[in-house]
């Protein structure tokens, strides 16, 4: 199989990032919304694995990830592409159901001829 590019512009974008910051771009692999925009994603803390598990092989949240969940008893790991994100367990099954459905809608449009 052979696979070809074409570009009709490319640019370069150059970020000034002050000290102690980090960034990546929104690169997911997106089949369903959202889909990935291509825009910066700025932070300055990262969690390595090394320093994200105690002795026993466990996740270990921060004091103020745990806050800011609102100290929930349940919480769903979803990862997207390099990086995840820690939902709140509820929350995210709701997230789930629709985006299922709004997938089911799209594939049912495509199917009865309706493209793109």
């Amino acid at each position: 199989m052979e696979e070809a590019l074409y570009l009709d512009a490319a640019r370069l974008v150059a970020y000034d990032l002050p000290p102690g910051w980090s960034m990546t771009v929104d690169d997911r692999f997106g089949i369903v919304e959202p889909l990935p925009t291509g825009d910066p994603r700025f932070f300055r803390r990262e969690l390595l694995p090394s320093a994200a598990f105690d002795g026993e092989g466990r996740i270990v949240l921060p004091e103020a990830f745990i806050a800011h969940l609102g100290s929930p008893e349940r919480v769903t790991f979803v990862g997207q592409g390099p990086y995840f994100e820690i939902w709140e367990a509820g929350a995210f099954a709701e997230r789930a159901a629709a985006m299922l459905q709004q997938g089911l809608a799209e594939a049912d449009r495509l199917l009865a001829g309706g493209g793109r």
